[in-house]
């Protein structure tokens, strides 16, 4: 009977041993491979863009913009608050035929509870941690919302589809989410911001809608008459 006692003791600790690294494990997975920081990352995008003006009315011109573009994580450095930054530089060609050119150079910082980027001096929360359906934040908050940048103002983030698949341009992301930061309409307007995100690879998708609208009486369908519509798809990572 000791010696049942001495085993069963052991059988004891072990498994509450492995009871707390199996917590361990799922406490860590806070969600911070949606965005990986690691450098030499990049990933590479189509991006189309539809302009629509009504200067002619009722004639609408469409303008369309297409070209491929791409971001790389280049180095690490310390910003001036001592946090780890990550400059990313962007790059941009015509088609797959053209030369890629430096485009821009952006940089991210993430924290225990936040990722932040800063895209042409405007700081979005792009994500916060853990990574769960129940999230909302002000993802805009650290931008000064007056003047060109108004637009901004008042968006609410907020994550759906957390952990689901997508499927873009034939390839299967098994672990992606949903940033869902805009989705304003009313009869004349229609706003709209979207971001996915896959682990291990960074933002997928983009789509944004800034247009104005108009109601065909005849046919009872709404179309734009002025603003623009941008998509961002992935085409190529690392």
């Amino acid at each position: 009977m000791k010696y049942l006692h001495y085993f069963s003791l052991i059988f004891i600790v072990l498994f509450i041993s492995f009871s707390c690294d199996k917590k361990e494990e799922v406490q860590l997975d806070m969600g911070y491979n949606y965005f990986p920081l690691e450098i030499g990352h990049y990933v590479t995008y189509q991006v189309d863009s539809f302009l629509y003006s009504d200067a002619a009315y009722p004639l609408i011109r469409i303008d369309t913009i297409s070209y491929q573009f791409k971001e790389v994580i280049d180095t690490v450095y310390k910003d001036n608050e001592d946090r780890d930054a990550y400059r990313i530089v962007t790059y941009r060609r015509a088609d797959v035929s053209a030369a890629w050119q430096v485009n821009r150079v952006w940089s991210s910082v993430r924290n225990v509870s936040s990722l932040v980027k800063n895209e042409d001096d405007l700081h979005f929360i792009k994500l916060i941690f853990p990574v769960n359906n129940s999230s909302t934040w002000a993802g805009n908050n650290l931008i000064v919302t007056d003047a060109e940048n108004a637009y901004l103002n008042g968006w609410t983030y907020s994550y759906s589809n957390v952990n689901g698949s997508q499927t873009i341009n034939g390839a299967t992301y098994d672990t992606c989410v949903t940033v869902n930061q805009l989705d304003e309409e009313n009869l004349i307007e229609k706003n709209y911001s979207v971001e996915q995100y896959a682990k291990h690879v960074g933002l997928i998708y983009k789509e944004q809608k800034f247009l104005g609208k108009q109601r065909n009486l005849t046919n009872g369908w709404d179309f734009p008459e002025s603003g623009i519509w941008v998509r961002q798809i992935i085409i190529d990572h690392n």
